[in-house]
């Protein structure tokens, strides 16, 4: 008895893959959105930066999955999403001045979702941009730089450290799991 082969479905895997990082990202910008805010406070930027980061951190998530759902290619879109994070990454370690642990922990943080998300590949264009989108945004405003992080900087950056790698494990551990079964 012949059995066929199954056959690849890209949009499928595609679909799956965003569904895979969607909880990651809802997590990561959450706690991210704490250790920005920190470093964002006393630097006292304008309304405008607050309402991005709070876009970010709070719609972005949704908003990128629902691009990559409704994509002709859901993943070559969740992957244009995730260079997206990494511009923003880049961007808000020059808001926070780079504010040594936040900013570390935000890039850093991204750039394991990267390597994760897709390899070796994603994450050098991830790091790429990261870079020219903090060192514009620098740039920008004149080339802040306050590395120093307060006790409270710190306590708060804690939660994505200790929660967000442990998530991402996670998904990882699941989809090894499927892949095996």
């Amino acid at each position: 008895m012949y059995i066929a082969p199954p056959i690849f479905d890209a949009r499928k895997s595609g679909l799956s893959f965003a569904k895979r990082t969607y909880l990651p990202r809802v997590a990561g910008l959450g706690l991210g959105f704490i250790c920005v805010c920190a470093a964002l406070y006393p630097l006292a930027p304008p309304t405008a930066v607050w309402l991005l980061l709070a876009f970010h951190g709070f719609l972005w998530p949704h908003l990128a999955y629902r691009l990559a759902c409704r994509a002709k290619e859901p993943f070559k879109a969740e992957i244009r999403n995730l260079l997206i994070d990494s511009a923003f990454g880049g961007f808000w370690a020059a808001m926070m001045a780079f504010n040594a642990l936040p900013a570390i922990v935000i890039l850093s943080m991204m750039s394991m979702n990267n390597i994760a998300s897709a390899g070796k590949a994603l994450f050098v264009k991830g790091l790429a941009i990261q870079l020219t989108t903090a060192m514009l945004t620098a740039a920008l405003l004149g080339f802040p730089f306050h590395p120093h992080s307060t006790a409270l900087q710190i306590y708060l950056c804690l939660p994505m450290i200790y929660l967000y790698p442990t998530l991402l494990g996670l998904v990882t551990y699941r989809t090894a799991k499927r892949l095996a079964e």
